[in-house]
C-alpha cells in the first residue's frame, strides 16, 4: 500500500504516486511519456506522442454526444529537480519519495513534483461522457505555442481553457 492511499480521491492519489516513481525532471521526460502512451493503449485511448515527449490523449464522446464541442485538459510533464543539501538522490534514475506531514504531503528531501503531477494525475483519473483530449507538455514556459500546434491535430471543435 503506498503512501498516499489513505487520501481522497482515491484515484487521484493512487495517479500521482505513481508519477512520483516515475523520473520526469526537464530534459528527462522519456519515462512519463511513456508512461502515458502506456496508459492510452490499457484504457483504448487514441494518442500522438512528438518528438520532444508531448502526449495528447483523446477519449471519444459517450453515445448522443458525438457532436459536443471537445473539452481539453491540459498540464506539463516536467519536474523542476531540486534536492536538500547532503541527499543522495539521482533525478534521472530515483522515485520521489512521497511523505504526509501534519496533513500536508512533501517529498523526503527532494522537490515533490507536484507542480504539475497533480494536475496529470487529475486528469488521468477523470471519466467524461465529452470527447476529452489531454495534453502533456514537457515544459511549461512553451505551453502557449504548444498548445496551439497540437490540440488542433484532428480539425475538432474546442472549447479550450488553460488551468495550471
Amino acid at each position: 500500500m503506498g503512501v498516499l492511499a489513505q487520501l481522497e480521491p482515491k484515484e487521484v492519489f493512487s495517479y500521482f504516486e505513481t508519477i512520483c516513481g516515475i523520473p520526469h525532471g526537464s530534459g528527462n521526460t522519456g519515462p512519463i511519456a511513456d508512461y502515458l502512451v502506456q496508459f492510452a493503449k490499457d484504457n483504448g485511448l487514441e494518442w500522438y506522442r512528438d518528438a520532444a515527449n508531448n502526449v495528447v490523449l483523446t477519449k471519444p464522446a459517450s453515445p448522443g454526444y458525438e457532436g459536443a464541442d471537445t473539452i481539453i485538459l491540459q498540464a506539463h510533464t516536467d519536474m523542476v529537480c531540486e534536492k536538500a543539501p547532503g541527499v543522495e538522490f539521482d533525478f534521472t534514475k530515483d522515485a520521489i519519495r512521497p511523505i504526509i506531514e501534519d496533513d500536508v504531503i512533501r517529498a523526503d528531501g527532494t522537490t515533490l513534483g507536484a507542480d504539475d503531477g497533480i494536475s496529470v494525475a487529475m486528469i488521468l483519473a477523470l471519466l467524461s461522457v465529452f470527447m476529452l483530449m489531454m495534453i502533456f507538455q514537457t515544459r511549461e514556459k512553451r505551453r502557449r505555442q504548444n498548445r496551439h500546434r497540437l490540440h488542433g491535430r484532428q480539425g475538432h471543435r474546442t472549447a479550450h481553457r488553460t488551468f495550471c
